[in-house]
């Protein structure tokens, strides 16, 4: 199969083999993102729950992981990506190709 033979159709479009691969990506990589970024808030959160107070004590610096994971999934926007990915599952439509995603 050539980079040029049709494999996929998304939003009634055929895309090259190249292109189709690259939605792919894209789709697994915001589904990803998306899952990593609540799961990494969530854990931060139970941690210090976990811990009580002492994880808070600057000598352990557990809040910095907290505060990356806050920090990346804030300006990642998580929502943006899960909207997208439930109108292509479910209307067919295409990726953004730009922007934030």
């Amino acid at each position: 199969m050539n980079d040029l033979s049709p494999i996929d159709a998304v939003g009634g479009i055929v895309l090259p083999a190249t292109e189709a691969a690259a939605m792919h990506a894209a789709r697994l990589a915001a589904q990803a993102t998306v899952t990593v970024d609540q799961l990494a808030t969530e854990v931060g959160a139970a941690i210090f729950d976990l811990g009580g107070a002492s994880t808070t004590k600057r000598t352990h610096n557990l809040d910095r992981h907290w505060r990356n994971a806050r920090t990346l999934a804030s300006h990642n926007p998580s929502l943006y990506k899960a909207r997208a990915i439930g109108d292509l599952i479910l209307n067919g439509t295409a990726l953004p190709t730009s922007g934030f995603f």
